[in-house]
């Protein structure tokens, strides 16, 4: 990472909210760099930026004498191409005031993090383990390992109603709707984390504005990225499925057989670190090879805000707060019950709006005493989540919740006492 702890933690106190600002030009010519990194940036304008991409795309006319099939190979282009657009973006990008000038070895570096980065998407979910097996040899140097899954790994606001049935059929259908959601050719706006849903979703840079100096050609790798990160899973879901939709379901006759490994794998846990793997490898190179380091400072800013109390489950977060390991264990605890316990307020806020808007339709209830009473049950979701997340923070020292309700903007949440309560039941 090019941004410090300390320069990101006064970044991140230092910055205003931001507006819509325009976004920057873009920067094509390459006078500005030595000699020897224009002929590597003329370079990257034909294919290939690694042995590995060069041997698998070498007969795009046949996919099947390299051992793939037409949509690995297609996939597989489309990760060379947007390797190369995104160093050469690296390279003639704007510079920050009194940044030195770029170096050979400084293009080799990114070179190496971006291509390393690709490489482990291609390897770890694209390729098949034999396939994967027969062509790691060629990858750059080093094999950038499995990760964690930075932000896509932190769990949903709240769990499904019903598990899968564990049949045959249930764990397909599970699978597909996984896939499904990954598939941005047929439904617009599908993201695969919420990194890029910042960048990508109108929803946000209207709440927020864009990122200053964002610009198209950001935007653009921005969204190549992320179809990236959508194809290899949703070809790594659907692999061995032999083609089924959810319009062409297996025959009745295997509805209730045992699900296969294979199956299984893809919906349970390992399936699931696969998957955060693949989007971490491309936040990765979003974050450090597309942005500009004060946009990136901004965007992981804005992710915590939009997370809340979960942001504290991201290790760059928890290591800026100085959080101790048995913080980070009872945070993770406190925080898997959160969905169940979100769950539940909402199902009492339901119902409570239920009743309201039932007895205005009845008219026993005008217009403002039923709005009246819809801001009630708001703020009574609202403080019940409050109460929730106020245990949370109980377990943060002073200094470090004063630091993230900085970062989040927003008070430290307190918890409503027994006397508040009390004078709050009798005024109802």
């Amino acid at each position: 990472m090019l941004t410090t702890l300390a320069g990101f933690a006064l970044c991140l106190a230092c910055q205003a909210p931001q507006t819509n600002p325009k976004p920057a030009a873009e920067i094509q010519s390459l006078d500005h760099l030595p000699p020897a990194l224009r002929i590597e940036a003329a370079r990257l304008n034909s294919p290939s930026v690694s042995p590995l991409f060069a041997a698998l795309g070498e007969r795009k006319g046949d996919a099947s004498a390299v051992g793939l099939t037409k949509e690995q190979l297609e996939l597989i282009l489309e990760m060379d191409a947007t390797t190369r657009k995104t160093l050469r973006h690296w390279l003639v990008r704007s510079r920050e005031n009194g940044l030195p000038p770029l170096k050979a070895e400084d293009f080799e570096h990114a070179k190496a993090f971006v291509v390393g980065h690709m490489e482990a998407i291609l390897l770890e979910c694209v390729l098949t383990p034999p396939q994967a097996e027969k062509w790691r040899r060629l990858a750059g140097k080093p094999i950038i390992p499995p990760r964690e899954g930075r932000y896509s790994m932190i769990p949903e606001v709240f769990p499904p109603d019903e598990p899968y049935a564990e049949t045959r059929r249930g764990y397909l259908e599970e699978i597909i709707r996984l896939a499904v959601n990954q598939d941005w050719r047929h439904f617009q706006g599908v993201v695969c984390s919420d990194l890029f849903r910042l960048i990508l979703d109108s929803f946000y840079t209207e709440k927020w504005g864009t990122l200053t100096g964002l610009t198209a050609k950001q935007i653009d790798l921005g969204k190549k990225l992320n179809e990236i990160a959508c194809d290899s899973q949703r070809q790594w879901l659907m692999r061995g499925t032999h083609g089924m939709t959810m319009t062409r379901q297996l025959p009745p006759e295997q509805w209730e057989m045992t699900p296969t490994p294979a199956m299984v794998s893809r919906v349970r846990e390992s399936g699931q670190r696969l998957r955060a793997s693949v989007v971490s490898h491309a936040e990765e190179i979003l974050l450090d090879a597309v942005l500009e380091p004060s946009q990136r400072t901004e965007l992981k800013r804005r992710l915590w805000i939009m997370r809340g109390a979960r942001a504290l489950l991201d290790p760059e977060l928890a290591a800026m707060l100085q959080l101790a390991k048995w913080q980070r264990q009872s945070i993770g605890l406190a925080l898997e019950g959160r969905a169940v316990f979100w769950r539940k307020a909402h199902d009492i806020f339901n119902t409570d709006c239920f009743r309201v808007h039932g007895a205005k339709a009845k008219g026993a209830l005008d217009q403002a005493e039923a709005d009246k009473q819809l801001a009630g049950a708001q703020r009574s979701f609202d403080q019940r989540l409050a109460n929730f997340d106020a245990a949370i923070w109980d377990v943060l020292s002073t200094a470090q919740s004063r630091t993230l309700a900085k970062i989040l903007r927003k008070p430290i949440p307190k918890k409503e006492d027994e006397k508040t309560k009390k004078k709050s039941s009798r005024a109802g």
